[in-house]
């Protein structure tokens, strides 16, 4: 969703940023995959970081061959060593596996949601579908004292002119989930499903935390199209976007 009248974003060929907010560039990355990893690695390590994992944890990611699920598949897999499924078409199982995911999940079956391990953590950048049968009582997608990581979202595709997007039972949950999280904290309740609403934040140290695990090659940019960038490429590009189906 856009955000009006900020510094969020911007399709300048220079842009004055805070210094802290950025990072160098290491000669090996080229710029277009730097560039291709900014938001979608920021945000992973960010909503990852309200988890305290452990190698082997069983994670649950949604939309694992979008822009976000493919950086955050490699990262869970590969750097957190953590035992990935993930969600995606069932043209892109094989792409989830070279990825990294241990268990590819065609959505269009609705598997996720049947005979489900128990997920540790999920993270789900399409909460808007997925968050309330996550969340249903009558669920076993997500085990009892397991963290639910709702990434802040909308998405793209403007099905009748419209953005879907996280609506009432989200702020619901934000307020009851945190209620029951604080009184567990405080041992007034047993440890139950923890939730997290995640909006990225801009952070130089992040990033290059990010660049030194694409240069010791345990993480790859994923490019899904390149446009020129004028009038017209920008508009092929958010064409490109609005379709939901970029990498």
């Amino acid at each position: 969703q856009p955000i009006i009248h900020t510094r969020w974003g911007t399709l300048a060929e220079f842009s004055a940023v805070d210094a802290s907010h950025a990072a160098i560039v290491p000669a090996s990355i080229s710029l277009r995959d730097a560039a291709a990893v900014s938001l979608v690695g920021l945000t992973t390590v960010q909503a990852l970081s309200n988890v305290k994992t452990k190698r082997g944890d069983r994670i649950l990611i949604h939309a694992g061959s979008g822009g976000l699920g493919s950086f955050a598949v490699q990262w869970a897999s590969k750097v957190l060593k953590l035992n990935v499924s993930a969600t995606a078409s069932s043209k892109n199982q094989k792409f989830l596996s070279s990825l990294g995911a241990h268990n590819p999940i065609d959505y269009g079956l609705n598997s996720w949601a049947k005979n489900s391990p128990n997920y540790d953590v999920i993270l789900d950048p399409m909460s808007y579908a997925y968050e309330e049968r996550t969340l249903s009582g009558d669920s076993n997608v997500i085990s009892p004292t397991g963290h639910y990581l709702n990434i802040a979202s909308s998405s793209w595709d403007l099905k009748g002119g419209v953005e879907e997007a996280n609506g009432l039972s989200t702020y619901a949950n934000i307020f009851t989930y945190g209620v029951k999280n604080f009184l567990s904290r405080i041992g007034l309740m047993e440890k139950g499903v923890s939730y997290s609403f995640v909006a990225v934040e801009p952070c130089g140290e992040q990033l290059a935390m990010i660049f030194k695990e694409i240069e010791g090659d345990n993480i790859k940019a994923v490019v899904d199209s390149e446009f020129e960038f004028n009038a017209e490429g920008v508009r092929e590009a958010y064409r490109r976007l609005e379709t939901g189906r970029a990498k």
